[in-house]
């Protein structure tokens, strides 16, 4: 899953959390509350991986292991199950992660930005969770399923981490960089705006009255735009370029 944005986040707290799916469920209401049953665990590298027990879900953690040899930063291995009719366009995986009495939570946020990538129906993927460094190494760690976006918009899942805002904020931002950057190259031409770009970053200003969670998303998705241009610009080409920024952002761009 070459194509996935990621967006993640630590945080200790009094109990614990992270990224990626559980079971089945063609038809399914949002926001449903789920069942909170460990099912399934196993020893590796000293580590034990948990995959909480989430018989509602879209999507299904089928297996989790740790590939590691470093306890401290383990890289977890995960295969996903789309248990629906449709096909999934982003979701938010969540880790619990203990050490002793103590639990640190984090969540993972994937975007499919192309079609060719979407997570299909009935279909399986496999990434690696390989974001986190500890301090000491972790007892255990439970996998579950925070937050499911489909192609057609709807969604699932309690959303601890406020995915769904930080989404919109993503595609907000690339959104509002995309008309600035177009603007600047038609008023300024293209060498002087990846001059702008390269040397000031973003033009576009924060919307205000939103959440932390919608703006953190926001600059994200700034940032991703001008690193497509920056990327682009090799090929020396205004109308190679245009034609980029004028493509889908990502699958909500293509309902």
């Amino acid at each position: 899953m070459n194509s996935l944005i990621s967006f993640l986040r630590h945080h200790k707290s009094y109990l614990s959390f992270l990224i990626l799916p559980p079971v089945l469920l063609a038809s399914f209401s949002a926001g449903r509350k789920q069942p909170s049953t460990v099912y399934q665990a196993k020893e590796t590298k000293k580590v034990r991986i948990g995959i909480q027990s989430q018989p509602y879900s879209p999507l299904a953690i089928t297996s989790a292991s740790v590939e590691s040899a470093d306890p401290l930063t383990p890289n977890i291995k995960v295969t996903l199950a789309n248990a629906t009719d449709s096909m999934i366009r982003a979701f938010a995986i969540r880790c619990d992660t203990r050490f002793g009495e103590s639990t640190m939570s984090s969540w993972s946020v994937n975007n499919i930005l192309s079609i060719e990538n979407g997570f299909r129906s009935r279909s399986t993927q496999t990434l690696t969770i390989n974001d986190t460094n500890y301090s000491r190494p972790p007892e255990s760690a439970t996998l579950s399923v925070d937050f499911v976006e489909f192609l057609d918009g709807s969604r699932w899942g309690d959303d601890t981490y406020r995915s769904a805002e930080r989404l919109d904020g993503w595609r907000a931002g690339a959104h509002a960089e995309v008309k600035s950057i177009v603007d600047k190259i038609q008023t300024t031409g293209l060498n002087s705006a990846i001059v702008a770009i390269e040397s000031k970053g973003s033009d576009t200003n924060l919307p205000s009255g939103f959440s932390t969670e919608y703006l953190d998303g926001f600059r994200l998705g700034t940032d991703a735009i001008r690193a497509r241009v920056l990327h682009t610009r090799g090929k020396n080409s205004l109308e190679r370029i245009l034609e980029d920024l004028r493509r889908p952002i990502d699958l909500s761009d293509r309902r």
